[in-house]
């Protein structure tokens, strides 16, 4: 899941998710440009997301993320374990 930071993560059209496939793997294509966290949980509740302070709860497990015009990012997530994500 995509989460923009600071003043826009109030724009819901900002977020993204994606899910694996076998190996994984995961893409996310035509984000606006910003500043965000990056989070890849082992299970979660679609749209939990949204949650202000879900998200604080696990704002340490994010990986930050810049997105400029035409740039490509390749992250390595650790998954955040399901009870977490409660």
């Amino acid at each position: 899941v995509l989460v923009p930071s600071g003043e826009q993560r109030g724009c819901r059209r900002l977020y993204q998710s994606a899910g694996t496939d076998w190996q994984g793997h995961f893409a996310l294509h035509g984000i606006a440009q910003g500043d965000y966290l990056l989070f890849a949980w082992e299970q979660v509740r679609s749209g939990r997301w949204y949650d202000a302070e879900f998200i604080k709860q696990n704002e340490s497990a994010g990986v930050a993320v810049s997105i400029r015009e035409k740039s490509k990012e390749t992250r390595t997530l650790k998954a955040i374990p399901a009870q977490a994500a409660r």
